[in-house]
């Protein structure tokens, strides 16, 4: 060790700060803002070991744990004797490995809905075991965990579920669009039928109800001597076919 470091106080000392920082953040970052080094350097440590320890304090409830079997039970019982786990307990546990081994694939909100409800009848299961059972203090325990892993189930649902529904109605935009523009050629193309017959009868007789002839732009209120009065279209006989 140097004469200089020899010199400095234990909380100047480098490989302090660097400790510090690495296994107790609240006190090396204050430490390292102490020192004369770069700024960018402090920046940098600071960022770091605060980063390290909020890693640390969120990181076992960041996803749920899975349940993989029956062998996770641990059991108070006399050492002479192997006390079997209930009937609630087992029931429990089969439900929360399935609830882990269904939110590995689970994508929609369909599938999140059913990874919260294997969740919610696994705490259900350990909620009737007795306080009397060698299994309580167990269930106790895992009630907890599950109901978290629930929660989680949950709001992974809400996620999924509002990503459906922006989906869903981009569809529905894309469809009706669809189907306006088709309805607008049909429209064009009728209209353009009705005006070839008009066109290819020269002004004469045009053929259709009286509703055909309106909206095609022939007219109404035919009388005799018009290419387009007939009988059949002057039904109370007035001498008008096609009244408007």
């Amino acid at each position: 060790m140097s004469q200089r470091q020899n010199s400095q106080k234990w909380h100047q000392q480098k490989r302090w700060i660097i400790g510090s920082l690495l296994l107790f953040p609240p006190l090396g970052i204050p430490l390292l803002w102490l020192t004369r080094w770069p700024r960018a350097g402090k920046i940098g440590g600071s960022v770091f070991s605060g980063l390290l320890l909020l890693t640390v304090l969120t990181g076992a409830a960041s996803k749920p744990t899975v349940t993989t079997a029956l062998s996770e039970r641990s059991t108070e019982a006399a050492p002479q004797a192997e006390v079997a786990p209930s009937p609630a307990y087992e029931d429990a546990i089969a439900e929360a490995t399935a609830a882990s081994a269904e939110l590995t694939i689970a994508e929609s909100s369909v599938d999140w809905a059913n990874v919260a409800r294997k969740w919610q009848n696994a705490t259900t299961s350990l909620s009737d075991i007795p306080i009397s059972s060698d299994d309580y203090g167990q269930a106790q325990t895992k009630i907890a965990e599950y109901e978290r892993n629930y929660d989680y189930a949950i709001s992974e649902k809400t996620v999924a579920r509002s990503a459906e529904a922006v989906t869903m109605a981009k569809r529905q935009a894309e469809e009706q669009q669809a189907e306006e523009q088709q309805q607008a050629v049909v429209v064009a193309q009728e209209a353009e039928t009705v005006m070839s017959i008009v066109e290819d009868q020269g002004g004469g007789y045009v053929g259709g109800t009286c509703k055909d002839l309106a909206a095609s732009g022939v007219g109404s209120n035919f009388t005799p001597g018009d290419v387009n009065y007939t009988s059949a279209r002057d039904r109370d006989g007035d001498g008008v076919a096609c009244e408007s």
